[in-house]
């Protein structure tokens, strides 16, 4: 098993075989600001963390009750332990997961979302983690996550399902930046707040985090540093993650 990621009331543990927690769903559950949303989405859920996350958050607002999150998640390993881990949580009447892709989803959703978050499968561990099977393996699993979930149709998707008022988080790799905006301009949702999230402070950024709306406004930009250190995290950081982590890091 791997070291089980903390919540203030309960452990959320994840199978070798399922995918792994790593720092971008962290960052992004962490730094996506919802509020009184009731009917939220998460896209490409994984084992349920992000959702978790969201619930955590979403608990502690005014009409708390009454919020719904769904998660979406192709792989039948990973739904099935976040599945298990909603049930497991405190917010269990809240969650619940879908085994479709997104595009199946899509073809059969009713429903309009006021909050909508991903965190892409195919950076859940990122590239290394692929390579660690055989080359017949990481092609079927690139093949398969690049088929389900690309950007041209997580932008498509969330235009046709996110209410007028509502708000999409996303995380992407940096290198992407300019992409990602070119791709949400042409499906009319535009970045209100980027942040973009460096390793230390002198270097480049690795990762962008966006937030989206379909109605267009000034777009906030900042900075998140990682580390202050080699292996000593920052306080920025520290701080930011302090309700997930469940001891001192």
């Amino acid at each position: 098993m791997n070291a089980p990621f903390k919540f203030k009331h309960f452990e959320v543990h994840q199978s070798d075989s399922a995918m792994k927690v790593g720092m971008d769903a962290m960052l992004l559950g962490a730094l996506s600001e919802i509020k009184d949303e009731q009917n939220i989405l998460d896209i490409g859920g994984g084992t349920g963390v992000l959702s978790l996350m969201l619930a955590q958050q979403r608990a502690t607002q005014i009409n708390n009750l009454s919020f719904k999150i769904t998660a979406i998640e192709i792989d039948e390993k990973a739904a099935i332990e976040a599945d298990l881990n909603f049930k497991r949580s405190p917010w269990a009447k809240h969650l619940q997961v879908i085994r479709q892709s997104f595009d199946e989803f899509l073809q059969n959703n009713t429903d309009l979302y006021d909050f909508i978050i991903s965190n892409p499968p195919f950076f859940n561990g990122g590239l290394e983690a692929h390579q660690r099977g055989t080359k017949m393996e990481n092609s079927r699993k690139v093949a398969r996550i690049s088929h389900h979930l690309n950007l041209s149709e997580i932008f498509r998707g969330v235009n046709q399902i996110m209410s007028d008022n509502g708000v999409f988080y996303f995380i992407y790799p940096y290198q992407n930046h300019d992409e990602i905006l070119e791709l949400s301009n042409q499906y009319q949702l535009f970045p209100v707040n980027i942040i973009f999230v460096k390793s230390f402070k002198e270097g480049v950024p690795i990762r962008g985090i966006y937030a989206f709306k379909k109605t267009r406004n000034a777009c906030m930009e900042s900075e998140l540093i990682i580390y202050e250190s080699h292996r000593v995290y920052s306080a920025q950081y520290r701080e930011l993650t302090k309700e997930f982590h469940g001891t001192n890091i």
